[in-house]
């Protein structure tokens, strides 16, 4: 069992009492952030926003605090935690505990806001959302599973996440829970979507033909 799928397990696990188990999805959720599933630029990313949060946090901090071991603590804790507000995925763990709602009307807006963003940002290839939403199966607390494949280069890249972060802060607003990450390639999707999510996906946005591979895909572009 890989540590993705251990992640899944322990989030989804309900034999836990109530209190324990929101701890438990909280705190898993504040540690990991969403890096077990990212591919490597995001990851890259991540890292270095939590250097720079540590920046900002830590040299106003070395004026107020002594202690050199106390002051490295705190401004990871902080720095950590601001990553997680910034680009993480807060919403998500929140809707694990059932503390979100959406309605179809607020999913709709949200998924044509990012249509329209997706399609002004020359570092985005392709944006899709996956799973329930998808399937048209989701209810009033499901997340919305969103893909997003940015194109090559180091500017690109950088842009792309962004544009992510964007994302989620845009969620974090609006207080719903997007599950988002951000695709190097196209074979990467194939690694986070099986086979049938492909065949159902909603494809919001798809400048350079990417799911020209996969059948039955659904598309919003017209």
């Amino acid at each position: 069992m890989t540590l993705t799928e251990r992640h899944r397990k322990l989030v989804k696990d309900s034999s836990h009492r109530s209190g324990l188990r929101s701890f438990i999805v909280i705190a898993s959720a504040w540690t990991a952030q969403g890096t077990l599933m990212m591919d490597q630029s995001e990851r890259l990313f991540k890292v270095l926003l939590e250097c720079v949060f540590l920046l900002l946090v830590g040299i106003p901090l070395y004026f107020l605090i002594d202690n050199t071991i106390l002051l490295m603590i705190v401004s990871v804790l902080i720095a950590h935690s601001l990553n997680l507000l910034f680009n993480g995925q807060l919403m998500v763990a929140l809707k694990n505990i059932g503390r979100t709602s959406r309605t179809s009307q607020e999913i709709d807006q949200f998924t044509n806001d990012i249509r329209i963003g997706a399609s002004k940002n020359k570092s985005v290839a392709f944006l899709a959302i996956f799973g329930s939403n998808a399937r048209r199966s989701a209810l009033s607390n499901s997340d919305l599973d969103v893909r997003v494949i940015r194109r090559r280069g180091l500017g690109n890249g950088l842009s792309a996440c962004l544009f992510t972060m964007r994302i989620r802060l845009l969620g974090l607003r609006r207080r719903l829970p997007i599950d988002i990450y951000l695709l190097d390639s196209s074979d990467s999707l194939r690694k986070h979507i099986t086979p049938e999510e492909l065949e159902n996906a909603i494809v919001l946005f798809d400048a350079d033909n990417l799911m020209n591979g996969f059948a039955n895909k659904k598309s919003l572009s017209g």
